[in-house]
């Protein structure tokens, strides 16, 4: 008789290791979570979100709609700056989200405080108001410190402003804030005791914060990210930490607290804040976007913008989003008004993620977004180099059956609603891509080198020594530009922080005598949240004011090798092939011993 004593010990030992390893590193056949920056699924925004009081939805919808106005300003507009002379400026005929960073102290209006948003609206469609004809004037610091006067637009809000108008009490200073205990009450520095309408306050005077988002792995359970919104130069900003974050980690967010001596304030009376007016009628019905230029958000009207045809597929690559509270079931696209076609349709929850501040669709479901690749008629783009506008060869065009594109055409996207009504989300027109892309720019942050198109690059390979977030710091200078944007593995691009160095400017200027706006950023994303296992690409763009963009940076991160995982597909496979030939073994010794 066979003694399989020794066989069945090392089977139970084998799956005894199995078993230790599943414990000990639980998940670890994942190697990194699916994740909105690399265009993930709707699972990706999985996480535990406090239950909230109905006076604290209406404190973040307060915030939300002064960052979720769109204004188009008729004339420049200095923004606010250092002296009467600033290369900074709102351009005229370029579309902003937000109201813009002011502290008019002497002579101005704070939005939302002092005057209500539906002012602004107004001054910013009338050539003849103090936007235009009156600058706002800070004469605090010059009474103070006898510094220089600071200058602003005379419709502007700062940043204990912008929370005062949320919280919808009378404007507080950053002291006040820090002093009245009447109202607020001070939690600690502690990021994991944020919630959202939390301030972060620097109690002494400088700046202050408001919370909007929390999202923990479990109820009672450690944080996973937090996003907040700020009125900062030159305007109201949303940044996110941690899981899905572009500016960096929960580390990264609290030593921020602690190297600028934020404390954690709480307004004791957030559950009684009413809606203001304001909230109630800029919130829009409907927010509709393009992926080409690049992340053009529109409200309440058809995004505007280009679609670009690739030459080299002959095709045109069509790709957005429509957020509304009518439940939609579909899209479809129209070539010259002609024949609709399908387009694919799906659900995304990144799209109406806290980052890009658009939770007040969350619940709506079903399908929010649209892709699809449209024909290009060859024998209709012009061998030069259009840049843009209407084609000659356009004038007195059908409507195309065929869906097929040539330069010039007008390409209309139609969101349709489940009771199904139709309403344009998108009216783009097709181009060439433009080939000039001449630019200078510098990332102060990494060692990096440019390659024939100047863009430049590196590799970070993943070190026990070095910090997770891979930080983008520098500039970039060009003609009009007008934001900065990020990507992570190819997924939806993100708008970056940025601002305005008059130090890039006099550097620069010889040859870009119109770069007045945006030449400046700073971001970090989190890539061990993204999955320290696995490696990312990160890539920064540059995006002028006519829609056309570049690269700038290009970060390929290396992630650590992933001993787990490797025991966790090694050890079931040995336990597997180990069964099957003692099976076999035992098999044969049975039958030669019947032959005997």
């Amino acid at each position: 008789m066979i003694n399989n004593r020794p066989l069945r010990k090392s089977a139970i030992l084998l799956a005894a290791i199995s078993l230790l390893t599943a414990l000990c590193f639980p998940g670890c056949a994942q190697t990194s979570g699916s994740s909105p920056l690399s265009g993930g699924n709707a699972a990706a925004w999985t996480g535990y979100r406090e239950p909230l009081s109905e006076g604290v939805k209406n404190t973040l919808r307060n915030a939300l709609c002064m960052y979720d106005i769109f204004w188009t300003p008729l004339s420049d507009i200095s923004a606010w700056g250092t002296s009467k002379v600033t290369g900074r400026q709102f351009t005229a005929g370029h579309t902003y989200r937000g109201i813009p960073y002011g502290q008019p102290v002497h002579e101005g209006r704070y939005v939302g405080t002092t005057t209500p948003l539906s002012a602004f609206v107004s001054a910013v469609n009338d050539p003849g108001s103090a936007l235009y004809t009156t600058r706002g004037e800070n004469t605090w610091y010059y009474t103070d410190h006898g510094g220089p006067i600071w200058y602003s637009p005379y419709y502007s809000n700062d940043c204990s402003g912008f929370v005062s108008a949320a919280l919808g009490i009378k404007r507080h200073t950053t002291r006040d804030i820090g002093a009245d205990q009447e109202l607020f009450q001070v939690i600690g520095t502690d990021v994991s005791l944020a919630r959202p309408g939390d301030l972060l306050n620097t109690a002494g005077g400088g700046h202050v914060i408001m919370v909007y988002d929390v999202v923990r792995e479990k109820k009672g359970g450690d944080v996973q990210s937090i996003v907040t919104i700020e009125q900062t130069p030159d305007i109201i900003v949303i940044r996110s930490f941690g899981k899905d974050g572009i500016n960096g980690s929960l580390a990264d967010l609290q030593g921020k607290i602690d190297g600028n001596n934020y404390s954690i304030v709480r307004y004791k009376y957030i559950d009684d804040v009413e809606l203001n007016e304001a909230a109630a009628a800029f919130l829009p019905r409907r927010v509709n976007a393009v992926s080409e230029p690049a992340s053009l958000i529109v409200t309440d009207k058809a995004a505007e913008g280009k679609a670009y045809i690739d030459l080299a597929a002959n095709s045109v690559r069509l790709e957005g989003w429509a957020l509304s509270d009518e439940p939609l079931k579909g899209f479809e696209y129209t070539v010259d008004g002609g024949v609709p076609h399908a387009l694919k349709a799906s659900y995304n929850a990144v799209f109406v993620a806290p980052a890009l501040g658009f939770d007040y669709f969350d619940g709506t479901g079903g399908v929010n977004a649209y892709s699809g690749f449209l024909p290009a008629d060859m024998s209709a783009v012009s061998s030069g180099n259009n840049a843009g506008g209407e084609s000659a060869n356009n004038a007195g065009r059908g409507g195309s059956a065929s869906g097929s594109v040539s330069e010039g055409s007008l390409i209309e996207v139609w969101a349709i609603t489940k009771a199904g009504e139709k309403y344009l989300t998108a009216s783009l027109t097709a181009v060439r891509r433009p080939v000039d892309n001449y630019f200078s720019s510098n990332m102060e942050s990494l060692g990096m080198t440019a390659d024939d198109e100047n863009v430049l690059r590196t590799d970070v390979p993943w070190s026990p020594l070095r910090s997770s977030t891979v930080t983008l710091n520098g500039w970039c200078a060009a003609s009009d530009l007008v934001r900065f944007e990020l990507s992570t593995d190819g997924g939806l691009w993100y708008p970056v922080p940025n601002t305005f160095r008059d130090d890039v400017y006099n550097y620069t200027r010889g040859n870009y005598p119109d770069c007045r706006e945006c030449n400046a950023f700073y971001c970090g994303v989190d890539m061990k949240a993204l999955g320290e296992f696995s490696s990312h690409t990160v890539t920064l763009r540059a995006v002028r004011s006519d829609g056309t963009y570049f690269n700038v940076a290009v970060v390929n991160y290396s992630g650590r090798f992933n001993w787990p995982l490797l025991l966790w597909i090694t050890v079931p496979a040995v336990i597997i092939i180990t069964g099957a030939l003692t099976t076999l073994l035992v098999a044969k010794r049975r039958k030669n011993k019947k032959k005997q």
